[in-house]
Order: C-alpha cells, then structure tokens, then sequence
C-alpha cells in the first residue's frame, strides 16, 4: 500500500487544536493500525482481497516491509512521534466516515496519528517526510524536491504577503478559506481539497475500480492491485511469483520471486532492492533520503 505523494503540495490536513497526546514506539504502527485500516478496507472496497483476515495479513506484510521501518528511523531522528491519542482518533473517525470523502488513508482525523516534530526553518522531504513539520507548520518542496518546514495560519485568518494558508485551506481574497471536499461546489475562485479534482464545478475523487476492471489516471485500482496494461491486476505478495510488469505488494522481484527489500547496508545491485530506494557502492542506503541529510 503506497502512500500517494503530491509533488509541490502535501497530503495532510488543515492542524487542529487538540490536547498534548502521550506517544507510543513507531514500532506498534502496524499493529496497532491494522484493524481500523482493515474495517475501513472492507467496508469500502480499498483492497483487493476477500476476507477481513486477508486484508490484516495483507496489510501488516506491506505496512512492516514498506512503511513502519522508514516511520522509526524518523522516530530515533526526532523528527517524528506516533500519538496514542491519535490513534484513537482515527480508528474512531474510519469507523463512519464517508468513503468518498477519504481521499488519502491519513486524512480527516486520521491526520492526528504522527505528531511532526521539526518547527520553522527545518527540513523535510516528499511523501512520508513531509509528515516532520509540526502543527504550526507545512513542508514547502522545492524544484529539488526537498523542503523546509514553513510557517500557516490558521483558517479564517488574513493571508499574502508571504502568509500561507493551512494545508486543504487557500488564500481566498486576503482570508484563508477552506477548500470544498468531495461533492461540494468548486471553481477558479473555490478550489477542492488536496486529491480531488474540480469536474463540472463539483469536486471529485478518483475512481476506485476492482481486478479486471480498466484503470488509468482517474480509475485507480485497489490496494495490492496494479494497473498492468489498463487493467487492475493483484499484485503479489512476498514468496508469491512474480514478473516485471507485476511489481510485488511489499518487495522487489527477484528471478521470478518476491523478496524483501534490502535494509540499509544490505548488497545490492539497484536502487528497487532497497527499502530506502538508494543502492550506493554495492550497499542498500539509510531509510531517510538526502533531503533530512545533517
């Protein structure tokens, strides 16, 4: 399960006022998450298996292989803190919330479970680094696609003049405003939220679509699937047969098989070995890319 990475904008939503949380290791990530992530699946169709227990299976191979080791290395960095409070938040939140408006897996309230831990002035970087900048701030990428955390104000606050608004809020006649969800009315004046997309004056998600169905840019498939040639296909899993055009859930396709991505140090032979995606001398790199480099 990827998460999907906007460039020049990042997929979080508008900071809330919410109480100091208490924190748990990165390391529960996966475990703690799996069977919120996996009603929430079910309930609307986002992965391709057929049973609940499946999606848990799933969802703890993909979650531990992909995403939670990159998640602790931003943890011992200080960069990054996982909430109790929002954990809970969230598991509470993806019990109800509309399938249509959950564009990205960590929005909504579920935007509450990493508590970015860098302020003003500190790097950050696309995708999960983004995830750095605190409450008072938003990662601002650059044409090298690494970033610095820059201050918001809030919603319904004045803006320009250098003052940004909010993630999922735009600078509407000096005055950040929220930005229109999933099925609200949209213009040039009145933009959608991060992920949707104005069609007809109303904002729109993509398309999810099953295995067999045609897929491209607005018909995305299901998590563990992949569009191979227009249509969504299941991906793989590690153990399981694979080819190039078929990538693997949760590893890399080695002669046929789907192995585990190496971590950092392990030999390597190109960067889609690797968990951190960069192979240097024959050596898989660190979990955290150049953009948070000392």
């Amino acid at each position: 399960m990827r998460p999907i990475v906007v460039l020049f904008a990042v997929a979080c939503s508008t900071p809330v006022e919410r109480t100091p949380s208490t924190t748990t290791s990165a390391t529960a990530y996966c475990e703690l998450t799996a069977d919120a992530f996996c009603d929430y699946y079910e309930r609307c169709d986002r992965m391709a298996v057929d049973t609940l227990a499946e999606c848990q299976n799933t969802f703890l191979e993909t979650c531990e292989g992909v995403f939670e080791p990159r998640y602790v290395a931003l943890e011992a960095r200080g960069d990054l803190a996982l909430s109790t409070v929002g954990l809970g938040e969230c598991a509470q939140h993806l019990r109800t919330v509309d399938c249509a408006q959950q564009v990205f897996d960590l929005d909504g309230a579920c935007d509450a479970v990493w508590d970015g831990q860098v302020s003003d002035g500190g790097a950050c970087g696309p995708g999960l680094e983004s995830f750095v900048c605190d409450d008072d701030t938003t990662c601002v990428l650059d044409l090298s696609f690494c970033g610095t955390c820059r201050p918001v104000v809030p919603l319904g606050s004045a803006c320009g003049d250098g003052l940004r608004c909010a993630d999922n809020t735009s600078c509407i006649e000096g005055v950040c405003l929220e930005d229109a969800a999933v099925g609200d009315a949209c213009d040039d004046e009145q933009p959608c939220r991060l992920g949707a997309r104005c069609a007809d004056n109303v904002c729109t998600s993509n398309t999810i679509v099953g295995l067999g169905e045609a897929c491209d840019s607005g018909r995305r498939c299901q998590y563990r699937a992949e569009c191979v040639d227009g249509v969504c296909a299941q991906a793989p899993l590690l153990g399981d047969a694979c080819t190039g055009a078929l990538p693997c859930a949760s590893g890399w396709c080695d002669s046929g098989t789907c192995e585990s991505f190496g971590e950092p140090g392990a030999p390597c032979d190109a960067p889609q070995e690797c968990l951190g995606g960069t192979c240097d001398a024959g050596a898989c790199g660190e979990l955290t890319s150049a953009c948070l480099a000392e």
